[in-house]
């Protein structure tokens, strides 16, 4: 249970700093941006890189509805995988995008 607190906690602080330290609204910054953090957090976590966390977050910003904004799209996706990749074991995190 200490892990799922400490992982909630851990990507908060991961989103929250990088929503702030955000330096553009174009979506393709956001999707390059929020792809890095996303790669970043795999790669301290030594799984698996996926080459496909761009074309994730695109289609997740061309699902969004109308009150969502693309940094709104990227911040709830960029929040599931980190959260499940903190979270779950090394054995079945990689298989996220």
């Amino acid at each position: 249970m200490n892990n799922v607190k400490q992982s909630s906690e851990r990507t908060n602080k991961l989103i929250d700093n990088a929503v702030k330290n955000r330096q553009s609204d174009d979506e393709d910054y956001i999707i390059d941006y929020f792809a890095g953090l996303i790669l970043s957090v795999k790669d301290e976590l030594g799984m698996a890189q996926s080459t496909n966390v761009k074309n994730a977050i695109k289609n997740e910003i061309k699902i969004r509805s109308n009150c969502m904004t693309a940094l709104d799209s990227a911040v709830v996706f960029a929040r599931r995988i980190i959260y499940f990749n903190l979270v779950l074991s090394l054995k079945t995190a990689w298989r996220l995008p």
